[in-house]
């Protein structure tokens, strides 16, 4: 009996980490490209959590190397350095982006301060469901 009050007293005293993924479109809408600065399909090199205290899955920054440009005014094949950037209280699930694989990442910022939403993010990993079918919906939007 004591084990089971030791149970649930560990069950209440740890926080809650539901979160509320994204409800992925099949496709974007020209509005909510316009929103990003920065649209690219970047191999993530590295990943490291800039916040280990954190509720959720840590906020992070990462380094990857530029496969495509789709929106933006950076080189092909330049590393760039982004981090995530929004607040710990929202019910959404937040990004997570493992070493490796190219992503289509969402961006905002320039030069050495882009940022990629920790929450809401359309981002997707090659070989995902959305991948392809948003790559072609921004390439139609910026004309390209």
């Amino acid at each position: 009996m004591e084990r089971l009050v030791v149970l649930i007293l560990l069950a209440f005293a740890t926080p809650a980490s539901a979160c509320k993924s994204l409800k992925y479109p099949p496709h974007l809408l020209k509005a909510e490209i316009g929103r990003f600065d920065t649209i690219l399909i970047v191999d993530v090199k590295s990943v490291e959590p800039t916040d280990p205290k954190a509720w959720y899955p840590s906020p992070f920054s990462f380094k990857g190397a530029i496969v495509e440009i789709l929106k933006g005014p950076l080189v092909l094949g330049f590393t760039i350095s982004a981090k995530t950037k929004g607040l710990e209280g929202n019910a959404g699930c937040p990004i997570q982006l493992d070493r490796g694989g190219p992503y289509l990442l969402f961006l905002n910022g320039s030069g050495n301060d882009l940022t990629v939403p920790r929450f809401q993010s359309y981002y997707s990993r090659e070989g995902d469901g959305n991948f392809a079918s948003y790559r072609r919906d921004v390439l139609a939007s910026v004309g390209k």
